[in-house]
């Protein structure tokens, strides 16, 4: 996530896709496929929160703007995932 700190736009870039690599790692749709499993289990305060860092995570990918992460987490549904944590986080807040 610091990586990302001050919307570092080449940096924001270079996580998805290393042009001077033979094998290029795409860690915003890692980190988003992360969030998918994560909220597929029954989640606890402690899911929660990791769910949380990763959507922060995934905001400093983005910010700035970068446009080309923001279209690749929009293909892989991400608001899904968005959805469930702060569903679950509600629900936690009226339980308390």
């Amino acid at each position: 996530q610091l990586f990302c700190e001050g919307h570092h736009l080449r940096f924001q870039n270079y996580l998805r896709l290393q042009d001077h690599t033979s094998q290029s790692s795409n860690m915003v749709s890692e980190v988003q496929a992360f969030m998918k499993d994560i909220v597929a289990v029954d989640m606890d305060n402690t899911l929660c929160d990791v769910a949380l860092q990763g959507f922060n995570t995934l905001t400093e990918f983005c910010q700035g703007p970068c446009q080309l992460n923001q279209a690749a987490l929009l293909q892989c549904n991400v608001c899904h995932e968005v959805n469930i944590v702060f569903h679950m986080q509600k629900n936690n807040a009226d339980d308390a």
